[in-house]
């Protein structure tokens, strides 16, 4: 991962968070616990994994053209939130390439591998900063492996692999919520149509309502 050359300000790892998983994360970190199989079994939701038999790289799913939307969907959806998982937890691992993920044969489900099972006490900008730029490489090559000219998810991609660590995306969080944007500009949309709709009935119901 990349390392800022001026000192830079440290993110200091979540002591308190909500949910079992996130308090058995807490509790596997501490001594006298089987740390290596409560680890294995908290990142089984964020798509994390270790190990790896009887999967298929994203590297050779480019490779041979098997890149389809629902593997799309899930790079910017579940490899997102894994790499969320991944700084939550200030989890030690190696750079998020294609080679790094793989996805299961038969349902296909998203894992990341080599991750270690050590964790650091901060997590300073740039190291979170690498991972964006990382994120947006592995999207750059699935959006050119579908052949998806979405804007939307070019304008993301391009974002992420700014030269300038400033330009790109400062979270997790603010990286989802670009990612979702077109959505959520829909949602609106429905939102204000039916309100307006609303109003219009309910002024019409007030005009021509008979007097009581």
């Amino acid at each position: 991962m990349g390392h800022a050359q001026n000192p830079a300000p440290r993110i200091p790892r979540q002591r308190h968070t909500q949910g079992n998983d996130r308090e058995g994360i807490r509790r596997a970190l501490q001594p006298g616990t089987s740390k290596h199989n409560n680890d294995q079994r908290l990142r089984r939701s964020a798509g994390v994994r270790h190990v790896h038999h009887h999967r298929r790289r994203v590297c050779r799913l480019i490779d041979k053209g098997e890149v389809n939307a629902d593997i799309q969907h899930k790079i910017t959806t579940r490899l997102v939130d894994a790499i969320a998982y991944i700084q939550t937890n200030h989890i030690v691992h190696h750079p998020i390439r294609p080679e790094t993920i793989i996805f299961t044969e038969n349902i296909r489900n998203l894992k990341v591998i080599d991750v270690g099972f050590d964790q650091r006490e901060h997590l300073t900008p740039a190291d979170a900063s690498e991972d964006i730029r990382n994120f947006g490489l592995v999207l750059k090559e699935v959006l050119k492996a579908t052949g998806d000219r979405n804007p939307r998810l070019q304008k993301v991609a391009d974002r992420c692999l700014s030269d300038d660590p400033r330009r790109r995306y400062r979270d997790v969080p603010d990286l989802q919520m670009a990612i979702a944007g077109g959505s959520n500009q829909r949602l609106y949309i429905l939102i204000i149509t039916f309100l307006a709709i609303m109003a219009i009935i309910l002024g019409w119901l007030c005009i021509y309502r008979p007097a009581l």
